[in-house]
């Protein structure tokens, strides 16, 4: 469930959650609704999520697709949330994440996105944040959506994302001397 963090070869180990166990009534609630559009065992599609019914979550989600590049891919925006552009401090929208993220970072959001489009699982996820020290101490916490492949367009996902720095009162229970990126396949 936890691993050491710091170099990019580090591969963190991957342990299971609960979904009633996700520490924030916010991504349980994204979790709920995504898990309600499953149908005959199929992840939801892009097409099945309706951006009405995404309004209270629309500021802290991301939508990315999975673009091939030759034998391999990357994951473009497609949904920038206003409370993920003034964190990171400029839209992402458009860019790929290599255009958007540093190393190890990059390295391991990437593993966040690529476990949950193959186990076709919600994959929970909480690391140290750290962008290019721009905004340093803080923890980020997400859920990752994998959504279904309906073509032209590949898999995507569907990412809430939030923040937390030192100092702030929240009830996300950070320990901030031990804290170790965290990776969870999601179950109902």
């Amino acid at each position: 469930m936890f691993a050491e963090w710091g170099t990019p070869e580090t591969t963190p180990e991957v342990g299971t959650l609960a979904a009633d166990q996700l520490p924030h009534e916010h991504l349980r609630n994204l979790y709920g609704y995504w898990a309600a559009r499953i149908e005959g065992g199929q992840i939801p599609a892009r097409n099945d999520i309706d951006p009405l019914d995404l309004k209270p979550f629309l500021p802290n989600l991301l939508i990315l697709e999975q673009v091939p590049v030759g034998s391999r891919h990357r994951y473009r925006y497609r949904l920038c949330g206003t409370a993920i552009t003034r964190i990171v401090g400029r839209e992402l929208t458009g860019l790929a994440l290599q255009d958007a993220l540093p190393e190890p970072y990059l390295s391991y959001v990437i593993l966040t996105h690529d476990l949950a489009t193959e186990k076709q699982r919600p994959v929970y996820s909480e690391t140290l944040y750290h962008d290019q020290g721009d905004f340093v101490n803080g923890m980020t916490y997400r859920i990752v959506l994998p959504l279904r492949a309906v073509a032209p367009r590949g898999p995507m996902v569907l990412v809430s994302q939030h923040w937390v720095r030192r100092g702030e009162k929240e009830d996300w229970g950070i320990d901030w001397r031990n804290a170790r990126p965290i990776t969870q396949l999601v179950y109902p």
